[in-house]
């Protein structure tokens, strides 16, 4: 059926779909252990998730999420309505941005749990960008870009890299 969207709507606002992958959730379990194993899992899960929320749980959602602390979170209230809000918060402050206006507990509710930051410095990471660089360019070339790319040392990058051409050799 055709129509306004609040999840597109937010989808199209959150800034979230340029990092990839994104779960449509909706309604999370009311209560109990399957309301706990979906908050556990939605925590654990890399992706950005897309919530729905009624105005009568939006302060138990509030609290649950508080535990993915500086995760970010874009929350829509009202959208494709006159009174339509946006705002973009870590999880560990909704409670207190819905508490700061009573309006803010009303309509209807999308919450956008934004994506994990990526990890700064994987070491297996660096480890496979600098082979794949080694195989084109120079020792020294592939460990300053290599570096340059994932924020690694480019000392220990070189001195891997020269453990590898020694293990090469001793084939």
């Amino acid at each position: 059926m055709p129509g306004a969207s609040s999840a597109t709507a937010l989808l199209s606002v959150s800034g979230d779909l340029i990092r990839g992958d994104w779960v449509f959730v909706g309604f999370l379990p009311a209560r109990g252990q399957a309301r706990e194993q979906a908050l556990g899992a939605l925590s654990r899960d890399a992706r950005a998730h897309l919530l729905l929320e009624s105005p009568h749980r939006i302060q138990a959602l509030a609290a649950s999420l508080n535990a993915l602390g500086e995760r970010t979170l874009t929350v829509g209230r009202e959208l494709t309505k006159q009174f339509e809000e946006v705002h973009t918060l870590p999880a560990s402050q909704l409670t207190q941005w819905l508490e700061a206006n009573a309006h803010r507990t009303k309509g209807e509710f999308v919450v956008m749990v934004h994506a994990m930051a990526p990890v700064a410095n994987d070491e297996s990471q660096a480890l496979a960008v600098m082979q794949t660089l080694m195989a084109e360019l120079p020792l020294g070339q592939a460990a300053r870009l290599a570096a340059h790319i994932t924020q690694s040392s480019r000392k220990d990058l070189y001195q891997w890299g020269l453990s590898q051409k020694g293990d090469q050799a001793d084939e």
